[in-house]
């Protein structure tokens, strides 16, 4: 009841801190001036600062007196009337626009304002009508002694029966033993607490009821006797929460270990020159096994030395499931996070060890952390989502000259929006952030190589996958060489020019163009009139006149490349002006 108290108050309270928050358009007729005047004209910045802000507040604070002027003059869904033309009169720097524009803005802040006044009505009456438990005497609660057994022939009659049952599963029962225990210990009292959030709501003290909240929140967290968060001040710190009490109906403990970097701090996910990679381990923990570790997506940040490093540069979760061994018997989930913490290119090795004890419960309960282990499970990788990817071959393309150039690998995905792959693991280092080519369904990523020693030639790459960040998978493939014959090769290849080849000639058997060849051939014979030594000069003038006029295409294309432009052959056949030119020629 507490619990679901407190989530109320606290969306209650957000929706009231943003209740005025107003987006508003650009004006259809407004105008942008930029004035290059001195500031001798107008006053100094400063006195052009004090003026702008105390406009914004002064606009504020007539937008607020008249939201709150209308929710009492329009009551109901008087406030739908139209309204605009007592602005013209009360604003006169306000023209037809200006006025409707301001209507609106004041109709749905009055909506607004009614809406967050009944919300805080009925949330004010709540607490104020709650009945706090009341700590009795110790006679008034049954603490499960034994009473003294008295033999009689007769049903044995209770005529004063007014004991309080310690869990007997209503609230009102509950929440007392809970206020007796709290008194016992010497420790603040629910009744106090509810008392303190009842005070802070009726006074509308709402900064401190947030700061209460969240500070009562972290303590269940960090300073719960049977969780043991784990930390170094100025470079990172974890807790490990589950999702369950204890486990589930088959065994099976599921959670996440949390890791937070302090401010400025990054860890890493896979290794780099002569840092380690995150490492998880549950060794030291008790009464579990067969443990499986996720992590989630990891950041790529470019190093000066070359190559990408994958890091986390803030809070994430570890996904962990395991199996009880014996379900009589506590559970101590204490994983050991070995992880390299780094800091302006200096980094040191921690070994962060959270800890969280489960005891044992035959009944199966969420915890508070359950619904953030259930997103954390929805962000890792999973072989579920193997089927929506196919890969080709991922192959090591060379440049023109001979030398290594980098990977290439082709994926087929219906999923092709958000699409995103990169590599993990250390050789991630040695490559360049990975270029995306889109082609319908098809996907064609390279990754150019920045070290030159490295040779990953029969070498196996595993690979990120996903798709807007979700639908995770981890894909292995070994490099081979490319072939000769490679037809999705961004060089020339033998692949390329065949392909090229048979196009042409399948062009010439295109109903316009195979007609037109005999009459070509005639002119190449005069009609038969010319001997076969002037046949063979026409040919090959011809042939000559044909490689020519493509060297020269060429060469234009390339020197306007060379300058930085992007163009290509085809382009101009989506240019209006072009076609209509061409097509006069024609």
């Amino acid at each position: 009841m507490r619990e679901m108290i407190k989530k109320f108050i606290f969306y209650s309270l957000m929706f009231v801190c943003f209740w005025g928050v107003n987006f508003s358009k650009a004006e259809e007729y407004g105008y942008v001036y930029l004035d290059l005047k001195e500031d001798v004209e107008e006053g100094t910045r400063e006195e052009k600062r004090n003026r702008f802000i105390s406009g914004v507040w002064e606009l504020a604070q007539n937008y607020i007196k008249d939201v709150k002027e209308y929710d009492e003059l329009l009551v109901g869904k008087s406030i739908n009337k139209r309204f605009n033309e007592d602005f013209k009169n009360k604003y006169k720097k306000f023209n037809d626009i200006k006025s409707k524009e301001w209507e609106g803005y004041v109709r749905n802040g009055v909506k607004t304002y009614r809406i967050y006044k009944n919300i805080k009505e009925k949330l004010v009456n709540m607490v104020a009508n709650i009945e706090l438990p009341l700590v009795v005497s110790d006679d008034q609660y049954e603490m499960g002694e034994e009473e003294e057994y008295i033999e009689s022939d007769k049903p044995l009659v209770i005529k004063n029966f007014k004991k309080i049952v310690a869990y007997s599963g209503k609230d009102k029962d509950v929440l007392s033993v809970e206020e007796k225990n709290a008194r016992d210990q010497g420790v603040e009292r629910p009744s106090e607490k509810m008392e303190k959030y009842r005070k802070l709501i009726i006074e509308k003290k709402w900064k401190e009821l947030l700061n209460l909240y969240f500070s009562e929140v972290k303590d269940e967290i960090y300073k719960n006797p049977d969780m043991k968060a784990d930390g170094t001040i100025n470079n990172a710190k974890a807790v490990v929460l589950s999702k369950y009490q204890y486990t589930d109906e088959k065994g099976n403990i599921e959670g996440v270990i949390l890791v937070e970097p302090s401010y400025k701090n990054i860890l890493l996910f896979s290794g780099y020159d002569n840092e380690e990679k995150l490492e998880v381990s549950f060794e030291k923990s008790e009464n579990i096994k067969d443990v499986e570790v996720k992590f989630v997506s990891p950041q790529q940040v470019a190093v000066k030395k070359g190559g990408n490093m994958l890091v986390y540069a803030s809070k994430f979760p570890i996904y962990f499931k395991a199996k009880v061994e014996d379900r009589t018997k506590d559970v101590v989930l204490r994983p050991s996070v070995s992880v390299s913490v780094c800091l302006n290119d200096v980094c040191k090795r921690m070994n962060l060890e959270p800890s969280s004890k489960l005891k044992v419960s035959e009944k199966v309960e969420d915890t508070l952390y359950s619904s953030y282990v259930v997103s954390a499970l929805m962000n890792v990788p999973d072989d579920f989502y193997k089927d929506r990817y196919k890969f080709g071959d991922l192959v090591w393309e060379k440049k023109g000259d001979g030398s290594l150039g980098g990977l290439r690998i082709d994926v087929k995905t219906s999923d092709i929006a958000g699409f995103d792959m990169f590599i993990i693991g250390n050789e991630a280092k040695y490559f360049s952030r990975q270029r995306l080519s889109l082609n319908g369904n098809n996907v064609v990523v390279r990754f150019d190589l920045e070290d030159l020693t490295f040779n990953p030639i029969g070498k196996e790459i595993s690979f990120w996958v996903s798709t807007n960040k979700t639908k995770n998978y981890i894909h292995k493939q070994v490099v081979k060489e490319m072939s000769l014959f490679d037809i999705n090769s961004a060089k020339m290849s033998w692949g390329i020019l065949g392909f090229a080849f048979l196009g042409g000639i399948l062009l010439n058997l295109m109903p316009c163009v195979f007609p037109v060849l005999f009459l070509k051939l005639l002119s190449y014979t005069k009609l038969g009139k010319l001997d076969a030594t002037q046949v063979r000069k026409n040919f090959v003038l011809n042939v000559a006149g044909i490689w020519v006029s493509f060297a020269i295409i060429a060469f234009i294309l390339s020197a306007i490349k060379w300058f930085g432009n992007a163009i290509g052959w085809g382009m101009q056949f989506q240019n209006i002006y072009f076609l209509v030119a061409i097509l006069w020629v024609v």
